[in-house]
C-alpha cells in the first residue's frame, strides 16, 4: 500500500504542480487580459473625452449663435421702444402744440370779441353824441302820423306808414319844403 500511497502522492504532486502551473498561466492570460481591457478602457476614455471635447465645442457653438440670436433679438426690441417712446412722445409733442395753438386760438377769440365789443360801446357813444339830424321824410312822418290816425283810427300801425308815405309821394317838392320849415 505504501507504494500505492507513493504513486497517488506522486500523482497528486504532479497535479498539484500542473495545477499550479495553470493557475499561474491563468493568472498571467488574466494579467494580460487585464492590460489589454485596461488598454481598451484607455482607448474607450479618449474616445469618450475626444467625444465630449467636440460635444463641448459643438454645445459652445450653439450657445454662442443662441446668444447673438437672443442680442439680436434685444437689439430689434430695444429699437421697437425706442421707435414706439419716439413716437410717443412726438404724438405728446402735437397734442400739446395743438392744444397750446387752441388755447392762442380761444385767447385771440376772446380778445377779439372785447376788442369788437369795446369797438361797439365806443361806437353807440360817439354816434348818441353825434345824431345827425333827421331826414325830411322823418320830420314829415312825425307830424302826419298823428292827423292819418285820427283821420283813419281802424288803420294798423302798418297802414297807417303806407298812407303816410303815400301822402309823401303825392306832394310837390315845394309843398314838402313849405312842410318842413314850419
Amino acid at each position: 500500500m505504501s507504494a500505492i500511497k507513493a504513486i497517488i502522492n506522486t500523482k497528486k504532486s504532479r497535479m498539484s504542480q500542473e495545477e499550479k502551473d495553470l493557475k499561474m498561466e491563468v493568472k498571467a492570460q488574466e494579467r494580460v487580459a487585464k492590460k489589454e481591457q485596461a488598454k481598451k478602457d484607455k482607448e474607450v476614455a479618449k474616445e469618450q473625452a475626444k467625444k465630449d471635447k467636440e460635444d463641448a465645442k459643438e454645445q459652445a457653438k450653439k450657445d454662442k449663435e443662441a446668444a447673438k440670436e437672443q442680442a439680436k433679438k434685444d437689439k430689434e426690441a430695444a429699437k421697437e421702444q425706442a421707435k414706439k417712446e419716439k413716437d410717443e412722445k412726438k404724438k405728446a409733442a402735437v397734442e400739446q402744440a395743438k392744444k397750446e395753438k387752441d388755447e392762442k386760438k380761444k385767447a385771440a377769440v376772446e380778445q377779439a370779441k372785447k376788442e369788437k365789443e369795446e369797438k361797439k360801446k365806443a361806437s353807440k357813444e360817439q354816434t348818441k353824441k353825434e345824431k345827425r339830424p333827421p331826414n325830411n321824410y322823418i320830420v314829415f312822418a312825425k307830424k302826419y302820423r298823428d292827423v292819418v290816425k285820427s283821420e283813419h283810427p281802424e288803420f294798423s300801425f302798418g297802414e297807417i306808414s303806407k298812407e303816410v308815405g303815400r301822402r309823401w309821394k303825392e306832394m310837390s317838392a315845394e309843398e314838402k319844403e313849405a312842410i318842413i320849415k314850419n
